[in-house]
């Protein structure tokens, strides 16, 4: 007998006796299911746990895959509706009966454990989860279902599992079935029974650490076994289904196993896809994005180690059967590091651990939360070590889940770099400094945060000041290391470092705009001395980061050799230095005329990097002495025109570019009046361009141009006579003439008495062009009066030109005209573009706002502000400290009050400005001794007259503009504001606008580029002055002052 039992109790007994032939008849009846009698009489318990009884449950297993896999074609719901027959009448009515569901495949289970046939075990419980797994997807089998899972996890049967689940580790086939069962009784109806079985996880989770470490082996496959599903593998798929169905108490309690969590994400590039892909769909969507689950549960199971183990999946390469490639994994992976990382509440950071930021929030919350650098790195602690765990000069979505970090917590940036210390930015031209330069450089190049300065701490400020400064430029960029990289010999090193300087100057310009934005800003007043303070420490930091102006000269200077792409680089870094730092760059002597006239004569390749070459030049050039007028040796034409042949070329987007660079030119030397003239010019140019003349004409247009930009007022009083004869009696304003065509007008006489008859012929025919399609151009102006005066001064010059004509050239002149007024129609379907103010997109290079001709004048000025009846200047300026009052117009309503048409007013407002004048000398501030002076000599010239008389606006307009001069020494009018309080203690009123029309509008202006600004100030405070007309006649003392007003005017 122990013989017999030992054959019982081993798996392979019956394989290890010789098989006898059977009754094949027995066999199909069997297999025969014809109706729920025929399954129940299949599934009807016998002691017997040989092979008929397996066979017998085989047969039932094969049935329920015949409805699972089962194609359109088959009798499926055939099937199904047995199976749901024989369910039913295996499931006992309520209240009448207390019999199990499938009472006896239940007995044979515990048969099976009775009977010690561990086969037979495992076959009866995988058909279970069959079944379970079968039925999961009909409404139908709802309550049969419902009630099977009830009774799967009554004390008998949990006693079954539990003695499953305590075999030795090897006996796999016993615990990988019971797994599946489980899991298919949580999945069941939405998890209708997930709690009760999750009641039960004292037989379950005290072993799932074990299950998790039972990998399946590794050489089944080379050893011809079947490859089947490890206990590690079931074990996940029922983790999976708790962490997807349990509640968010019994989640949290899971998410507590620190074994288990280890056990689960240990080795994870193990796993095959499709487990993998499952783990990191459950945690984004079941754990990360579940709100019911506290941000603390989240935060103690994202822990760094855990975080360290998702990363390993950026390596993932297995494929096996999955569906989608294994860089779906990695990705899926990314996203959800991404959700992690920079979410708060979701992960790593707590609802306490950062505030997420609107698009109008400070990076400092209030002004009581002080914030310093121990806070800042306290609060990141954890994100920050974790981040140091990546690679990202290594792997791309490595660097990418930095990079998304940095954009949404700016201030992780010198956090990150104060604690990378394993690699420095020394050049060094290996794959790994290549990729570490590309990951700064996309650190540079991510947007700016959005901040506003709130009134804190000097400590907080100092620390902002730091982190913006970081976001612009970080800490390893360092101006001895960036400096190492320019003068390195290879050209990539150099070219990355440039790529990082051009990156970091545009950052620094969209700070310093957002900057001046908001201290224009009527809303933030109060702050604006804090922005200023904020913007010069950011500057100053900038400026010690970045390479000396010097050496960016040397490698433009001895670029002949490099490559296309470094050229259009390093020109690019110079024209930002030009433009953002001039502080550095103007105090170089950089001669660019040479170099731009050499590239001028080139821009007809069409290389793309040339013409972006040629127009950071042309920027360059904008900011030094560029000499736009004058010939150099080996060339011909001014490089104006040379420019003007370039924007009759094809290349449409460098015609583009330079029309907005020879409007800002032409509209500032004269030789046009708006941007529709150039257009003009350019329209006729194109037309002779047809007839091959275009060399000759250029070569009359550019001397013409010349003698215009020398002396534009001579030519002034050309078109005045031309108005005066003519009898139009229109303004200057209103007029659409150029002043090159009064100067054409001169020099024609003289082109027409050369020998050269051919080339006097040539420019001719486009005179006659030039003329019509001027004409042509008055057709698009509003105002027909001013085209009617326009029209006869055109038809006057077309006399005169042809005077000095005989009969063969007058037929050549109106032919030509005739010819381009066919093209009428043309012009108006196609009207010529005007380029305003919003289309010049070549940054510093734009038209100034002050000279803009084309405003429509149908609507009236407004009329200028009444003094008010409360003078609260004369007082409020105690209720502020000394620089608010003096930046935020406090003193300036106070130096308004000596204009009062009220002597007591007048009187006060004296007192007032002594008490000023006191405080300032014992407060300390910085500009103080300027604003004194200023102080000082205007209540000496108000002492004499405030008794019997007010204030002209005009001085008090002045004052208040000194004021804000006076406080910014890189102002345009601090020279000569300085310059005139160095004169008298006392200031002549009468002299005063007489003396500011001088200085601003017949002398040269301080800062080459400053013209338009300073004649914009002296008209606001022209403007000021005549608030009533009491003050107007004054004005008026000096003839030859008004005369020159309304020259600008003209111009």
């Amino acid at each position: 007998m122990p013989k017999r039992k030992a054959e019982l109790d081993s798996t392979n007994a019956d394989e290890k006796r010789t098989k006898r032939a059977e009754d094949p008849l027995a066999d199909q009846k069997v297999h025969l299911i014809h109706s729920a009698k025929d399954l129940r009489f299949l599934l009807a318990f016998e002691q017997d746990a040989g092979s008929q009884t397996r066979r017998r449950v085989q047969v039932f297993k094969s049935f329920l895959h015949s409805i699972i896999y089962a194609n359109e074609s088959d009798d499926r719901a055939a099937k199904q509706a047995l199976l749901l027959d024989y369910l039913q009448s295996e499931t006992p009515k309520e209240g009448h009966d207390t019999s199990l569901p499938l009472a006896d495949l239940l007995q044979t289970w515990h048969f099976a454990v009775q009977a010690n046939v561990e086969s037979l075990f495992s076959s009866v419980v995988a058909v279970l989860a069959l079944l379970l797994r079968t039925i999961s997807g009909l409404i139908e089998f709802r309550a049969c279902g419902n009630y099977l899972c009830g009774v799967l996890l009554q004390e008998d049967q949990i006693q079954l599992f539990d003695k499953a689940f305590s075999v030795n580790k090897s006996k796999e086939y016993l615990i990988s079935p019971c797994l599946r069962l489980l899991t298919e009784i949580v999945l069941f109806d939405g998890g209708h029974s997930a709690r009760n079985v999750f009641r039960q996880r004292k037989i379950t989770f005290k072993r799932l650490e074990t299950f998790l470490s039972m990998r399946s082996d590794s050489h089944a496959g080379h050893l011809g076994k079947p490859k089947t599903l490890s206990v590690r593998d079931n074990a996940l798929r029922y983790l999976y289904a708790h962490l997807r169905l349990q509640s968010p108490t019994a989640k949290m309690e899971i998410l507590a196993h620190r074994q288990v969590v280890r056990a689960l994400l240990e080795d994870l590039n193990s796993d095959s896809p499709e487990l993998v892909s499952e783990l990191l769909e459950v945690l984004e969507n079941h754990v990360a994005s579940d709100g019911a689950i506290s941000p603390s549960s989240k935060a103690r199971f994202f822990s760094i180690w855990v975080l360290v183990r998702l990363t390993a999946l950026y390596g993932y390469t297995k494929t096996g059967n999955f569906r989608e490639p294994y860089h779906q994994i990695q990705l899926s992976a990314h996203r959800l590091l991404l959700l992690v990382c920079t979410r708060p509440g979701n992960g790593v950071l707590g609802v306490q651990g950062g505030v997420e930021r609107s698009l109008t929030s400070r990076i400092w919350p209030t002004s009581s939360s002080r914030l310093d650098v121990v806070e800042l790195r306290h609060r990141y602690e954890r994100v920050g070590t974790f981040l140091q765990t990546l690679r990202p000069h290594a792997h791309t979505l490595q660097k990418n889940l930095i990079l998304a970090v940095f954009r949404q917590w700016p201030e992780m940036i010198s956090d990150y770099f104060a604690r990378r210390k394993s690699f420095s930015f020394d050049p060094k031209l290996t794959v790994t400094w290549i990729g570490y330069s590309s990951f700064m450089l996309a650190t540079v190049q991510l947007p700016l945060p959005n901040l506003q300065v709130p009134e804190v701490t000097s400590e907080a400020k100092s620390c902002e000041s730091g982190i913006l400064l970081e976001t612009i430029l970080p800490q390893p960029l360092s101006q001895k290391v960036l400096t190492r990289c320019l003068n390195q010999h290879s050209s990539l090193i150099k070219f990355m470092a440039l790529r990082i300087l051009s990156a970091a100057f545009q950052k620094l310009s969209q700070f310093l705009h957002r900057s001046s934005y908001a201290r224009t800003d009527s809303d933030l007043a109060k702050t604006s001395l804090a922005d200023a303070n904020l913007a010069s420490n950011i500057v100053d930091g900038f400026v010690k980061r970045v390479p000396d102006f010097e050496t960016l000269l040397v490698q433009y200077r001895t670029c002949a050799a490099e490559p296309a792409v470094f050229k259009e680089s390093i020109a690019r870094v110079l024209a930002l230095y030009y433009e953002i730092l001039p502080q550095l760059a103007l105090g170089k002597t950089f001669d660019i005329s040479n170099a731009l006239s050499a590239a001028l004569t080139k821009i007809h390749s069409r290389d793309g990097l040339k013409q972006l070459e040629i127009e950071h030049m042309l920027k360059i050039a904008t900011f030094s002495n560029m000499q736009w007028f004058h010939k150099s040796g080996d060339q011909s034409t001014s490089p104006f025109t040379v420019m003007l042949k370039i924007c009759c070329s094809p290349l449409k987007t460098t015609s583009t570019a330079f029309r907005v660079i020879l409007s800002s030119i032409a509209l500032e030397s004269h030789v046009l009046h708006s941007h529709s003239s150039l257009d003009t010019l350019i329209a006729a140019l194109d037309l002779t361009k047809e007839q091959n003349h275009l060399d000759n004409v250029l070569a009359f247009l550019d001397d013409c141009i010349l003698r215009l930009a020398r002396k534009p007022v001579r030519y002034y009083d050309e078109l005045a006579s031309l108005r005066g004869a003519t009898g139009s009696v229109i303004s200057v304003g209103e007029s659409r003439i150029d002043l090159l065509l009064v100067t054409i007008l001169e020099q024609w006489p003289f082109l027409a008495k050369t020998r050269n008859k051919l080339t006097a012929a040539k420019v001719l025919i486009w005179l006659a062009s030039y003329l019509e399609l001027l004409r042509l151009n008055l057709c698009h102006t509003e105002n027909e009066y001013a085209n009617r005066g326009d029209d006869r001064i055109i038809s006057l010059v077309k006399i005169r030109v042809e005077a000095g004509l005989n009969d063969e050239d007058k037929l050549l002149f109106s032919k030509a005209m005739n010819k381009t007024a066919a093209l009428r129609n043309v012009v108006k379907t196609s009207p010529m573009t005007d380029f305003s103010d919003e289309t010049l997109i070549m940054g510093p290079i734009s038209v100034p706002q002050t000279v803009n001709m084309e405003r429509s004048t149908s609507s009236p000025p407004a009329e200028p502000p009444q003094e008010p009846a409360e003078h609260i200047g004369l007082h409020r300026w105690t209720r502020e400290d000394l620089p608010n009052a003096i930046f935020g117009g406090a003193i300036s309503e106070l130096i308004l009050c000596f204009c009062s048409g009220h002597a007591e007013i007048r009187k006060q407002a004296l007192s007032s400005m002594g008490f000023f004048v006191k405080k300032l000398e014992s407060s300390g501030y910085s500009e103080w001794q300027q604003i004194f002076v200023l102080a000082g000599e205007l209540m000496e010239t108000a002492q004499e007259m405030i008794e019997e008389d007010a204030l002209p606006y005009f001085t008090g307009a002045l004052a208040s503009s000194f004021l804000s001069i006076l406080s910014n020494p890189l102002h345009f009018l601090y020279a000569k504001t300085n310059a005139f309080m160095n004169r008298t203690p006392r200031w002549d009123v009468m002299k005063l606008p007489s003396y500011w029309v001088d200085k601003i509008l017949l002398n040269p202006p301080t800062d080459d580029e400053a013209h338009y600004q300073e004649v914009g100030w002296l008209l606001d405070a022209l403007l000021e002055g005549l608030r009533t007309s009491k003050h107007y006649p004054y004005h008026a003392v000096r003839a030859y002052g008004l005369d020159l007003v309304l020259l600008v005017f003209t111009e």
